[in-house]
């Protein structure tokens, strides 16, 4: 899943959490923001997220974060 931290409707971090405590099976997350303050990136990964990815990013950057997801790697 591919998730915003800014949210029309809420914050993603909020939705991270959720997702990280609901019943399994989880989806695997990437959260994405506009933000590159590393407490931002590292409020995210404590969600659970697996991966950070700042905005703007190279389209070849979010392709290989995808691939390291469905391949299991950290």
């Amino acid at each position: 899943m591919l998730l915003d931290v800014r949210l029309p409707d809420g914050n993603g971090l909020d939705l991270a959490r959720a997702i990280r405590d609901g019943e399994a099976p989880r989806p695997e997350v990437i959260v994405m923001s506009a933000s590159v303050l590393p407490s931002e990136r590292d409020a995210a990964l404590a969600t659970g997220a697996r991966h950070f990815l700042s905005k703007p990013y190279a389209p070849s950057e979010l392709v290989s974060l995808v691939s390291q997801t469905l391949h299991g790697a950290a």
